[in-house]
């Protein structure tokens, strides 16, 4: 039987699948893009972003200082796989990312396509075509693919258990005791109340039926799939 659980679970496994991924072929890159500032100007907006990026993530250096000091492209793509490191330890635990846990993490992959492109537009700046349709080229396409999430979820229910769930979920606050017999205009108007002024009374969690509890637990791994991708299912 799919669970809540075991969809979280899979949601999770993919994106650790996916992340190591591309942690393989970023340790490619740094490999490959040893550009020296002697050599190479990189563009404005690369400079501004690594030059934040050394402000934000000091401590990636701790050991190290002046590590791919003269190699900016390097330096980035170092400073790229150890957010990825992070995020990827974020995954592989059970818990939910908040400002504490996230700190120097990816909160999802727009951030990390945009990194690689600042590298990309960079090298292309200074005429360095080939370097950036390279295995480059091939992780942004891969990105853009893929994302954090790797392939969607299709998650479904049927819609008569979502009804039961509501109609207990309004008895339950006061707001209504006879909602399965509400007309479809009439629902509408009273959850549209409910949703814009809240219920009569607070709902108690605990006093729900657990055929409730369960439904509320797919909607709680929805709404936690978003910090995996916002592409990570389809619509419900």
């Amino acid at each position: 039987m799919v669970t809540p659980d075991v969809t979280r679970l899979a949601l999770r496994l993919q994106q650790q699948t996916i992340l190591r991924e591309y942690i393989r072929r970023v340790d490619e890159l740094i490999a490959e893009l040893t550009f020296s500032d002697r050599f190479c100007t990189p563009n404005w907006a690369f400079s501004e972003s690594l030059k934040a990026d050394n402000e934000l993530y000091k401590k990636l250096f701790i050991r190290n200082p002046r590590r791919f000091e003269d190699e900016p492209y390097r330096r980035k793509l170092f400073i790229i796989r150890e957010r990825l490191e992070l995020t990827l330890r974020h995954a592989e635990s059970k818990q939910k990312i908040n400002k504490e846990t996230q700190s120097g993490s990816y909160t999802n992959e727009i951030a990390f396509q945009r990194d690689l492109k600042l590298i990309s537009h960079s090298l292309l700046s200074h005429g360095d075509d080939n370097a950036a349709e390279g295995g480059l080229q091939d992780l942004i396409h891969l990105a853009e693919t893929f994302g954090f999430y790797l392939s969607r979820l299709d998650i479904r229910q049927e819609s008569t258990l979502h009804t039961l769930a509501v109609a207990e979920i309004l008895q339950r606050t006061g707001d209504t005791t006879d909602y399965l017999q509400l007309k479809t205009h009439q629902r509408m108007e009273l959850l549209d109340q409910v949703i814009t002024e809240g219920t009569t009374k607070p709902l108690l969690i605990e006093a729900l039926s657990q055929e409730t509890h369960d439904i509320l637990a797919v909607f709680d791994l929805i709404a936690d799939s978003k910090q995996v991708s916002l592409r990570s299912r389809d619509v419900f």
